[in-house]
This record gives C-alpha cells, structure tokens and sequence, in this order.
C-alpha cells in the first residue's frame, strides 16, 4: 500500500478544516486516507501514535490527557475561536481525580456564558453558565471556569465520596488551587442547586494536605469500615527526635502509619529498594508500616481488617506496658 501523500505546509499540521485543505488543492479522496481522522464534522487530523509503552497508571492518564487536549484543540479549531470548556471536560483537563466513567467518557463539555444559548452538536454536551468572572485561563491553554466552580458543576455527576477525593484534590499539599477556607465558604454561600446537599456533607469530610486521590481513597475506606480517622502530614521521629519519614496517613497514638503504593512501587527498581528501606526506619523507630495497594482499595474490607487488627493490637501492647510499669512502681 502506498503512503499518502504530504499535506500542504499552509495547514500547520493538525487539526485542520476541510474547506481550509480543500482550497489548497487537496482532493477528497486525500482527506478519508487512513493516517487521517476526522473528530469534528468538517475537521481532520493526523491519527494519534499507539500509546503501547504506557506501563504505569500515570503514564496513561498522560496519554488520555494529551488525547483530550488533542480533542479541545479539533474543536475549537472548528469553531474558528477560543471556547469554554465546564464540568467534566474542565475536570480533567485539571487533572481532578474522577470515577472511571467520566474519566473514559468521549463527549466534550461546552458551555456558553448567559445571555448566549448553550452550545449544541455532535460530539459535546451544551451547557450555560452565568458569571463571566469565574473562566479563566487553564494550565492546559484553554479557558475552563474557576476550580471550585468546577467541584461544584460535578455534584450531580458524583457521589459524596467521590466529592470529597475531588475536593481534597483543590486543596492539596503540593499546588493547591484552593484553600479548605474558600472551598467551605463556596459551598456556604449555595443556595438552589442540583447536589447542594452532597457537596455540603462531602466539604465537611475533605482534608487539605493529601498528596494523591489513592490517599482520599485510603482515608475514606478506613472511616467507611469503622475505623477512626486518620492524621494527615504526620512528621514521625525516632526515639532520638531524628526525622524517620512522613507517611500518607497516620494513627499517632498507635503509632500505625499507612502508605498507598502505586505502580511505580513496583516496576522502579530504586523506588522499590527506597521503600524496603522506608519501611526498615520505621519499624526501628517503633511504628508498625503498613503498605496499601490498588488491591486493597479494591476489596476495603481486608484492608479495614488489617489496620483494625494492628491498632487492636497496639493498644492492647499499650496497655499491657502500663499494666508492667504500674505494677513495677508499686513494688
């Protein structure tokens, strides 16, 4: 099979219109060829390469990030002007952590600023927005509304956990779009809006400082199953006031601490031998290390078992020192 001829230089490669190519020459038969796609009525552009070595979950969802921002750019490219990007479609070109249902879906999210009337057509989901104020310009080079205005679009999308994990995300450690402050006054001047009720009881139970959605997760099955709620940022110390490591969740009295370990964890070999030693420091320094995994987030009760089990445990040490150190005194 032959290759396709080059296009013209004037296109400046993809996404380009038909009618643009058209006029410069380029045949019909040119533009249905197989190194070309077509994500927009009237639109084409050079297919995507196989994202094959992707290996790690990060490595993907860069390759699904870039896929839509490749579709932002098909679209706005049709539409000859900068466009508002909202709810889910503004989510993730944040970077916010969402369910694997919004996060694959394939639909853009458009919105209008009032009096215009929502956008409409193949390939997006129209919306209206009142506010000019709160667009502005995103990382990614598109304009998309504030980040807590975009929390708060998702409400009747998610569900009051999957809130909360957005909503510790805006107000992370590192970066924070937002403080845990503002994200509770935005939600406390709602008045009329679809799940108001969820993003009240999920701003109660968001944490600022987290460092990653599978750290929300963790916290939030450990309540779900009963257990008190984590620390956040606990800085641990040996026996000699010498910093051992800051876990992701902690349970001080018990000196418990948890660590999510994702994929790098275990296809880098130096991340994998980092963490041999991590766990080593503190165990010397007398906490019980306890490493969580996908697997565990996928069947939370063994993970609820074993943390119950170890401050069960740890408490029951406790008290039995207690118990030796009484009973010593009063000999």
């Amino acid at each position: 099979m032959s290759r396709p001829s080059p296009l013209p230089d004037a296109l400046g490669g993809s996404p380009f219109r038909v009618g643009e190519a058209r006029g410069l020459g380029v045949s019909a038969a040119r533009l249905r060829a197989s190194d070309l796609e077509a994500p927009f009525h009237g639109i084409r552009r050079s297919k995507a390469a196989p994202a094959e070595n992707a290996e790690t979950g990060e490595e993907r969802a860069r390759v699904r990030l870039e896929g839509l921002r490749r579709d932002c750019e098909a679209f706005q490219r049709r539409e000859g002007r900068p466009v508002i990007f909202s709810h889910v479609t503004a989510a993730r070109l944040y970077r916010m952590p969402l369910p694997w249902r919004l996060e694959s879906r394939q639909v853009l999210d458009v919105a209008a600023l009032t009096p215009d009337h929502a956008p409409q057509g193949a390939g997006i989901i129209g919306h209206r927005l009142t506010g000019g104020s709160f667009v502005v310009a995103s990382a990614s080079g598109f304009l998309v509304p504030a980040p807590l205005r975009v929390w708060v679009q998702l409400a009747p999308l998610l569900s009051v956990d999957e809130l909360i994990v957005a909503g510790d995300h805006l107000v992370r450690r590192k970066a924070p779009f937002a403080s845990l402050n503002e994200l509770l006054e935005t939600v406390a001047r709602l008045r009329r809006l679809r799940g108001v009720r969820k993003l009240r009881a999920a701003a109660t139970r968001v944490r600022a400082g987290t460092d990653s959605a599978a750290e929300s997760r963790t916290r939030l099955v450990l309540i779900d199953g009963g257990l008190p709620e984590p620390v956040i940022g606990h800085k641990v110390l040996d026996r000699d006031g010498y910093f051992v490591g800051t876990p992701d969740l902690a349970y001080v009295v018990e000196r418990v601490a948890l660590d999510y370990e994702g994929e790098i964890h275990r296809v880098d070999r130096e991340t994998f031998e980092s963490d041999i030693e991590r766990r080593e420091r503190f165990q010397d320094a007398g906490w019980r290390h306890i490493r969580v995994t996908r697997e565990h987030l996928a069947h939370p009760h063994t993970l609820v078992d074993r943390v119950g089990f170890a401050l069960a445990e740890r408490r029951a040490d406790r008290g039995a020192s207690k118990t030796f150190a009484s009973a010593h005194l009063l000999r």
